[in-house]
């Protein structure tokens, strides 16, 4: 689906991180060969489930050591891997739990671009991306919090709740889909209860959540 989309995609992504005042050179060099290997790969290959494998990795490592250029290094990725995106941004928040709406923030808007420049893109394809992705970040955020000394529902609420927001502000067209992924996913992590989040990304107890 992607395949022929790759390179015009990264390209793209990096464009958009220099212009808005991310620096391309904070892809660290084991990252950018990673994406470089998966670009040669043909996808459904188990050549290309190493790439991805491999690139998972080197996400995870170089953000666990430089967490300030995670939403460079999750741009870069996506661009590269779209179908993987969601794994990535699970695998990225997990390295760096305190950069999680950053994250959310690179990994939504990301998968957005990726998706859109799609030979066959969709609304309902992006919209499918996008709370996939929001499923996941919410997802590692929300455990991460609930597996925290002393974790609450009230604090696990509050992480969901603020990686929503990211989602939202990234990609607020697709709010609907944002609200209800996140409070699925949050209330699988021990969440309060489905419809916690509202659609400006806050939490509101049991209010229940409208998706428009």
């Amino acid at each position: 689906m992607f395949k022929s989309k790759k390179l015009s995609s990264l390209m793209l992504a990096l464009v958009l991180m220099s212009s808005s005042g991310f620096s391309v050179a904070a892809v660290p060099a084991n990252v950018a060969s990673a994406i470089q290997a998966v670009q040669n790969s043909v996808a459904g290959t188990p050549q290309a489930a190493e790439a991805e494998r491999a690139l998972l990795e080197a996400v995870a490592a170089s953000i666990a050591a430089n967490p300030s250029a995670a939403a460079e290094i999750v741009s870069a990725a996506i661009a590269a891997a779209p179908s993987a995106a969601s794994t990535i941004t699970s695998t990225a928040i997990t390295a760096a739990p305190t950069e999680a709406s950053v994250i959310t923030t690179a990994a939504i808007s990301a998968t957005v671009t990726a998706y859109s420049t799609s030979v066959s893109a969709t609304p309902e394809s992006i919209s499918a991306a996008v709370a996939s992705v929001t499923s996941a970040a919410v997802g590692a955020a929300a455990g991460i919090a609930a597996a925290a000394p002393g974790a609450t529902q009230a604090s696990i609420d509050a992480a969901a709740a603020s990686v929503t927001q990211a989602a939202i502000t990234a990609a607020p067209a697709y709010t609907a889909a944002i609200v209800i992924a996140a409070n699925t996913a949050s209330t699988a992590a021990g969440g309060t209860a489905a419809g916690t989040i509202t659609n400006t990304g806050t939490t509101t107890g049991q209010t229940p959540v409208s998706a428009g």
